[in-house]
């Protein structure tokens, strides 16, 4: 939404194509984009693969990376400090007293999962705490996954005391697997999610997260974008955006 506002105050139509992460239809639909002779292109992509990000640098169509970072490819990008988000929520945990903190983390091939387990290393490391890779668990995305993940988890007798989510979604459900277990939250295990989207604030406990501003990154692209068409020239440039810890009741 704040990128289709964006572009209608510089006069331009924004075609949305929601490709529900997955990187054929992803790839799919740049092939489109490319066939419309488009002015520009903001792209989130899959990143499980990047030969449609080849085709776009081929193309030279203006186009920005959003909401991800590509270590190996040089290209305009506008992202949160994943690595702070998650250096702050390891670091709250740890300072409420949390020492074996579990991490659901998304898929590692994607920069935004690699980033936010260097913070939750970098937090460790700071604190004095040893890195243990067994704490770590790559979760495909939902609820329902998180949900079962943490009931393998516990299932299996791992000890912990606090859970770090690569989002808020995979926190609602490893919370619901935490309750059914008899854990209380925050007393026997703390939480800490990831976006602060809506239901955070509404599920009981109130869930502490990690606020992204995805409004000022959606308006961060456009500009960027726009400043590429009207100069008619790429711009390789990375906007690193600011992130704050919100406290709730789940620590």
């Amino acid at each position: 939404k704040s990128i289709e506002m964006a572009a209608r105050k510089r006069g331009f139509n924004v075609i949305f194509m929601n490709t529900e992460k997955d990187y054929n239809l992803e790839e799919d639909a740049v092939k489109t984009m490319l066939s419309r002779r488009v002015d520009g292109i903001i792209i989130s992509p899959t990143q499980e693969k990047s030969e449609d990000i080849q085709l776009l640098i081929k193309s030279a169509v203006p186009f920005v990376i959003l909401g991800v970072h590509f270590d190996d490819i040089e290209v305009p990008e506008v992202y949160s400090n994943d690595v702070k988000g998650s250096y702050l929520a390891v670091s709250h945990l740890i300072e409420k007293g949390r020492k074996k903190i579990v991490y659901l983390s998304g898929y590692l091939y994607k920069s935004v999962a690699r980033m936010r387990l260097e913070g939750y290393r970098r937090a460790l490391h700071e604190h004095m705490l040893p890195f243990d890779e067994s704490y770590v668990f790559e979760v495909e995305e939902g609820v329902e996954n998180s949900y079962k993940k943490m009931l393998d988890i516990i299932e299996s007798g791992l000890n912990f005391d606090g859970v770090f989510c690569f989002n808020d979604i995979s926190a609602i459900g490893a919370m619901q697997a935490l309750r059914e277990k008899g854990y209380s939250i925050p007393d026997d295990v703390s939480v800490v999610g990831y976006d602060d989207i809506a239901f955070a604030h509404f599920i009981q406990p109130r869930l502490t997260t990690v606020r992204i501003d995805k409004q000022k990154e959606g308006e961060e692209a456009f500009e960027l974008l726009y400043e590429m068409i009207k100069r008619k020239e790429f711009v390789n440039k990375r906007q690193v955006l600011d992130v704050e810890l919100v406290v709730r009741e789940t620590t």
